[in-house]
């Protein structure tokens, strides 16, 4: 059986720990120069149903990731909301590395972004993810899914390694 949304061959990088997103987060930056794929995977637990967007920023090194997707950078986005009557994963319309959280959306929230490291450009190889301040103590965790361009087992490579 497998699970299209965790592909063998792809590490898990941890965009920071647990937080509350009431007053927004940003999440570590992530080296892609060395990748071949990357899905930015969110969970959240909205206690109360806020328009929370989730940004993606790109950049060509640490201090420099803030430049948003163009308009032509169109990311594939999927989302799910199991605690209601439709559990199945909505494949939502590609964007701009952005996604708005509906009014009124509470319970278990999935949010997945695929970004392919070649479309960010010569120019641009770190990512990293902003949730505004939602104004709610609505939890989120948020994991970088890497696949490394050049093939390697997954088990010989350190966990820190796309951490920018």
């Amino acid at each position: 059986m497998t699970n299209s949304f965790m592909p063998e061959g792809f590490l898990p990088v941890s965009g920071g720990v647990v937080a509350s997103d009431v007053g927004g987060i940003t999440t570590d930056i992530i080296n892609l120069a060395d990748a071949e794929m990357c899905y930015v995977v969110i969970h959240k637990y909205v206690a109360v149903g806020h328009a929370t967007t989730h940004t993606l920023t790109r950049g060509a090194n640490v201090t420099t990731c803030a430049t948003a997707w163009s308009t032509t950078e169109l990311t594939p986005i999927w989302s799910a909301n199991p605690t209601t009557a439709t559990t199945a994963w909505t494949r939502e319309s590609d964007a701009a590395g952005v996604y708005s959280q509906l009014v009124g959306l509470t319970g278990d929230l999935f949010i997945i972004f695929k970004v392919d490291p070649a479309m960010l450009g010569n120019d641009y190889h770190t990512i990293k993810l902003e949730v505004a301040a939602s104004g709610q103590a609505n939890l989120t965790s948020i994991e970088f899914w890497v696949k490394p361009r050049y093939g390697m087992r997954v088990a010989n490579r350190p966990v820190t390694e796309f951490l920018a």
